[in-house]
């Protein structure tokens, strides 16, 4: 419910976007009729050019998602221990986390590439991505990482790796990492993005259930989404639109390292714990 509900929420509060800049258009002197019909442009509109009203748009986003997370909380009455797993991970488990998403992303990009050549459309995520990271002014790169990195990092891996996962905690692992995926997935509405993250919420997945701790998803998230600004930032990253599956086997060669990490991390858990619940109780002294 919280999920169908955060959807309508982004498409409500796209269109209350929208409205504040053909107001601000029209206040600068542009005709209703034009303003409105500049925002709703696919490609000249500044909601998809201008890496401000992005940034501003990405925020609206996030921050009304989180108010709504707080009020199902708050209805709900749910204890936070159940729904936001928030132990502090080692850095053996941070390192495998990071590393995770990236290894994950040539897959990603191959996702998002098929649906994209079955479904073409003129803009895509990934050139909001690219007018988002392009501004040359340093405010403007982070408003960009705090907008796309850090707000999406914290605001949707509380819902999916925190909300959502917790609902299927009764279910089997695989369905506690598979359903949240593909829900992480279509609530990016544009459908090439929503096939790669699908993916990458795998990743954030398995790093949920491998570390038990949501703070290792958020650096997780918030790393790759970070890397990814940077990387467009500093040496552009246009889709030639080919599959490269070599990407694709050295992407599946450094899961290996990050899976040896969380699985090691989480065995060195267990065997801390089993030596807990082993000590013997503390004498009582007597009176």
């Amino acid at each position: 419910m919280v999920w169908l509900l955060g959807m309508a929420l982004l498409v409500a509060v796209g269109l209350a976007v929208g409205l504040v800049a053909a107001m601000l258009a029209t206040s600068e002197g542009l005709a209703p009729d034009a303003a409105l019909a500049l925002i709703s442009d696919p490609v000249a509109s500044p909601l998809v050019t201008s890496p401000y009203w992005i940034s501003a748009n990405i925020a609206a986003n996030e921050l009304a998602v989180l108010g709504l997370l707080a009020l199902w909380r708050r209805r709900t009455r749910s204890p936070y221990a159940a729904i936001l797993p928030l132990s502090r991970p080692s850095l053996r488990a941070l390192l495998g986390a990071v590393l995770l998403p990236f290894a994950f992303a040539p897959l990603a990009e191959v996702a998002g590439e098929l649906v994209y050549r079955a479904l073409p459309r003129p803009i895509t995520a990934e050139h909001l991505v690219f007018a988002l990271a392009r501004n040359p002014e340093p405010l403007g790169l982070g408003m960009a990482l705090f907008a796309a990195a850090l707000l999406p990092a914290l605001v949707e891996e509380t819902m999916f790796r925190g909300f959502v996962t917790t609902a299927f905690r009764n279910s089997s692992s695989l369905v506690a990492l598979v359903l949240p995926s593909l829900m992480f997935g279509l609530f990016h509405l544009e459908p090439t993005q929503a096939a790669g993250t699908a993916v990458l919420g795998i990743a954030f997945g398995l790093v949920r259930l491998y570390t038990g701790s949501l703070w290792a998803c958020v650096v997780s998230h918030f790393a790759y989404n970070a890397g990814v600004l940077l990387e467009v930032r500093f040496f552009g990253a246009p889709n030639d639109h080919v599959i490269h599956w070599g990407r694709v086997g050295l992407g599946l060669l450094l899961a290996l390292p990050a899976y040896v990490l969380l699985v090691g991390d989480l065995l060195h858990r267990s065997k801390t714990l089993s030596r807990l619940s082993l000590r013997p109780p503390p004498r009582s002294e007597g009176p």
